[in-house]
């Protein structure tokens, strides 16, 4: 480690931000300063937060790590409604026109994704600093987020189609409406199943002989 071997000193601010501006300038990383504020008796909640305010306020990378992300993250998410639009209804015209601005918004931004992630892999090889960027902690937060958001909803999406087809649903999309019926039709299954037609539907058994009769 580059940092000088002073300790910091807790007692004013001012002289803990000076200290921090010196170990920054000394070339120490904000996880380096947490360790020497922590084996200084600070808590270690308390010394990550004081060690990222050694991180300069200008950040040199923002604009390939909005190019990486949204390039990535749009691209993606194209790429996989024009997968799921060819899947499930390929012949239908209004489908296969959104499903093609889809290919062509995924194959626009996925190249730029990959050129932004190879400059971002060569940037953090080559400056420490890179990957406590403030610009790259929020957008790969967002992405992640966004991205487990539209997976679940996928995920939902598919499972309800399984089940609807399991239990005989009519095909509408998902809904409120739609969720009820698919329940409404796996309870009177799953009674059909357990008591019979008749006990199921509350008919009487001998309903058959008065009709007879």
């Amino acid at each position: 480690m580059n940092s000088t071997t002073t300790q910091p000193n807790p007692t004013t601010p001012r002289s803990t931000g000076q200290w921090l501006v010196d170990q920054r300038n000394a070339g120490a990383t904000p996880e380096e300063i947490a360790d020497l504020l922590v084996r200084a008796g600070w808590s270690a909640d308390a010394a990550a937060d004081t060690a990222l305010r050694s991180l300069r306020s200008v950040d040199r990378h923002r604009l390939l790590y909005h190019g990486l992300c949204w390039g990535a993250g749009l691209g993606s998410l194209a790429l996989g409604s024009a997968l799921h639009l060819a899947i499930a209804n390929p012949q239908h015209l209004d489908d296969r026109t959104t499903m093609a601005l889809a290919i062509t918004v995924a194959i626009v931004l996925l190249p730029i994704a990959a050129t932004c992630g190879y400059f971002v892999h060569r940037v953090e090889h080559e400056d420490r600093f890179a990957v406590f960027s403030p610009t790259r902690r929020t957008l790969f937060g967002w992405l992640a987020g966004c991205t487990a958001v539209v997976g679940i909803s996928r995920l939902i999406t598919y499972l309800y189609q399984l089940v609807s087809s399991l239990v005989g649903a009519s095909g509408e999309d998902l809904g409120i409406d739609a969720i009820g019926q698919v329940a409404g039709i796996a309870e009177e299954r799953i009674s059909l199943h357990q008591f019979g037609p008749e006990d199921a539907l509350g008919v009487d058994g001998d309903l058959g002989g008065d009709s007879g009769g």
